[in-house]
């Protein structure tokens, strides 16, 4: 068996007018393996919410095995600094070949590979910060 690794330390991206409007930005190709991402509005517990949503396309003839940790910016200052290398922001998923995979704010669906961006419906007591920017740090592809 022969086995790829491929690391990328990161490669930072900022959310902007084009990314609110639900536009898919590229984000980076990774060894044939294209992340695209977007801000999404859901709404949870009657409140509407912005959340960034991931798009990822294996453009290769066989199965990827992706992970990565995220690093967040909130306000455009290092939301996570401190703990992104945690379990709690690292993510993976295997992508069979030709696939493309859409992370859904579905909890039933299974694929939550997604992050919170801000309250776009607010109450007493809510802080109005706002995702700016995110990094996919140490991202790998395992053949």
């Amino acid at each position: 068996m022969f086995v790829v690794f491929i690391s990328i330390n990161s490669f930072g991206a900022d959310i902007n007018s084009d990314t609110l409007n639900g536009n898919w930005t590229e984000y980076q190709v990774f060894d044939g393996v294209k992340v695209e991402y977007r801000m999404q509005e859901f709404e949870a517990h009657g409140r509407m919410q912005n959340w960034l949503i991931f798009r990822f396309t294996n453009s290769n003839s066989f199965q990827v095995k992706c992970s990565w940790n995220v690093k967040l910016h909130r306000d455009n200052k290092c939301a996570n600094c401190h703990s992104y290398g945690g379990e709690e922001f690292f993510k993976s998923l295997i992508l069979e070949s030709n696939e493309q995979i859409v992370s859904d704010l579905n909890p039933n669906n299974g694929i939550l590979i997604s992050e919170f961006g801000n309250f776009i419906t607010m109450v007493d007591g809510m802080t109005d910060t706002k995702l700016t920017g995110f990094e996919l740090i140490n991202f790998k592809t395992t053949k």
